[in-house]
């Protein structure tokens, strides 16, 4: 069963070109998905009731082009299937002229008393009603930390960071993975594809690196950077692929 939601994207999602930022799309995918699971009776109250949450564990975003501030999105989402550990949700998002997002993600159900992952109920898959189509067809592979950094930004987990588990929410590993890429690059292109893996929480007042090296195996005039996000300690928390193509809209005015 497919379920869409519309937004309007606003002043504070844009960036200085006037156009979505990354995070705040990757937000509405969340916040679809969320009103998603409550409208079939497996949101976050109902969960709560059998000690139980929803987490993301991938996604895997195409942007094929950034909506213009106070454009109407309309945000689909669907399950396409609920077996083992995991589920795998599909997203697209489309404005006046179309689909302009695609995205893939996998989750994971937890159970909170007991604080360990635990197999999908059986019953999820008949609610939610799986559908075959996909729109990326990732079977996310294993993504492993950098070794190395040639890019870094520190950052701390603030009270404004926080979800109702009381962890930063997945929404600030994408921001503080694409905070560390070179200003002319960030300034001059926007991502063209991200892929993250969400690995472990962080608490309240934790610091945090945020740290990229570039990798050389993209094609021409693609800049592929590739993230980590870590405790103090080295423990990773985040990992993260991205894709930045020159496109001449993509240049700073």
């Amino acid at each position: 069963m497919k379920f869409a939601e519309s937004f309007r994207i606003r002043f504070s999602e844009s960036d200085r070109h006037a156009r979505a930022t990354p995070v705040a799309l990757f937000n509405l995918l969340q916040e679809t998905a969320i009103a998603h699971s409550a409208s079939v009776g497996r949101g976050a109250d109902q969960l709560v009731a059998r000690n139980l949450a929803w987490m993301m564990n991938r996604a895997h975003i195409r942007f094929d082009r950034y909506p213009e501030t106070h454009a109407d999105v309309t945000v689909t989402t669907w399950a396409h299937c609920l077996t083992g550990l995991y589920a795998i949700r599909e997203w697209t998002i489309a404005d006046a002229q179309g689909v302009c997002i695609r995205a893939t993600g996998r989750w994971i159900i937890y159970d909170v008393a007991k604080r360990r992952i635990i197999k999908i109920p059986p019953d999820f898959a008949e609610t939610y009603g799986e559908v075959p189509e996909r729109v990326i067809d990732d079977t996310f592979e294993r993504m492993n930390p950098t070794e190395s950094s040639e890019y870094a930004r520190e950052f701390h987990v603030r009270v404004s960071d926080l979800d109702t588990n009381q962890h930063a929410n997945s929404g600030c590993y994408v921001d503080w993975a694409l905070e560390a890429v070179p200003t002319t690059v960030s300034s001059t292109r926007r991502p063209r594809v991200l892929e993250i893996l969400f690995k472990q929480e962080s608490v309240l007042d934790e610091g945090l690196l945020s740290a990229s090296t570039q990798r050389h195996d993209a094609p021409d005039e693609v800049l592929l950077f590739h993230h980590t996000v870590s405790g103090m300690s080295g423990d990773p928390r985040a990992i993260a692929l991205s894709h930045w193509p020159f496109k001449p809209e993509f240049e700073a005015p």
